[in-house]
């Protein structure tokens, strides 16, 4: 399913997407109605880009969030090759919102996403674990934690590998991420740099209430 040529908007594309289908966007810069609030609907399918996500920009506007997994969406879902810039949630999670299921995302950039909670990821209680690779988070912000990524109340295997977090804020906790009763998670060779928690704790990362999350192979610089 092709975007625009197929379908003039991701929504749309998403909306009539089958089990195991792939919606691909053309390069262009993308904004408004039609690429919010893209619900996967329980089915595992792959949006992604033609040639990457510095030629693929969602661009929000600080108007709304982009992707929404709430219906049993497992890590067979993929999210790929995408710079969703500015986007914006009241509650939790700017850029993608995920709530008791799964997802993959790689190779994506976030910048300037913003949400009370998770800036640009929010997971909750997911049942199969979410894999995160390959991504950027850039000036992030959060009214309370996680500028770039929130997660908590899960024990599935779950992976952040090879990201950088660069200049995130938080005004609580987590300047870049925030954990919270949340185990089996490996971060691995991830960068962390210039990111802040203004009044509590964790520049860097914050996790709390008997998580277990292993930091493999990381760099932390100049975090506050």
């Amino acid at each position: 399913l092709h975007v625009p040529g197929g379908y003039a908007t991701l929504t749309g594309a998403v909306y009539w997407a089958e089990e195991g289908d792939t919606v691909l966007i053309a390069d262009g810069i993308y904004t408004g109605s039609g690429f919010e609030d893209v619900y996967f609907q329980g089915r595992d399918i792959t949006v992604t880009s033609a040639n990457g996500p510095e030629n693929c920009i969602i661009d929000l506007d600080s108007q709304d969030n982009c992707f929404i997994l709430t219906a049993g969406e497992t890590p067979a879902t993929v999210i790929s090759g995408l710079t969703i810039a500015n986007a914006y949630a009241t509650g939790f999670g700017g850029g993608i919102h995920v709530d008791g299921s799964g997802v993959t995302v790689e190779n994506c950039h976030f910048t300037g996403c913003s949400a009370n909670n998770a800036a640009a990821i929010w997971v909750d209680v997911s049942p199969t674990g979410v894999e995160i690779r390959n991504c950027i988070f850039e000036n992030g912000s959060a009214l309370s934690s996680g500028g770039a990524i929130y997660a908590r109340d899960f024990s599935s295997p779950s992976l952040i590998a090879n990201c950088q977090f660069l200049g995130n804020y938080a005004e609580n906790s987590g300047g870049a991420l925030g954990f919270h009763t949340v185990t089996n998670m490996d971060i691995t060779d991830c960068i962390f740099i210039g990111n802040d928690a203004n009044t509590w704790y964790g520049g860097g990362a914050h996790v709390e209430s008997e998580s277990e999350v292993r930091f493999i192979n990381c760099l932390f610089v100049d975090n506050s």
